[in-house]
């Protein structure tokens, strides 16, 4: 059998973990979407440019 003191340190580092993990993912996912809008953005003011360099 495990004692307490086992018990309550294994369940302190499963909650830490899976409070790391979720906060991680999170942190990924956002700065993912905040990546690929700013890109979005950057393209269309390049397309626009490179059209009026063109057109000179």
């Amino acid at each position: 059998m495990k004692s307490i003191r086992t018990k309550i340190t294994l369940s302190l580092i499963l909650t830490v973990l899976i409070g790391l993990v979720a906060s991680g993912a999170s942190s990924i996912l956002l700065n993912y979407h905040n990546t690929v809008n700013t890109v979005e953005k950057m393209m269309s003011q390049t397309a626009v440019l490179a059209a009026g360099v063109g057109g000179v």
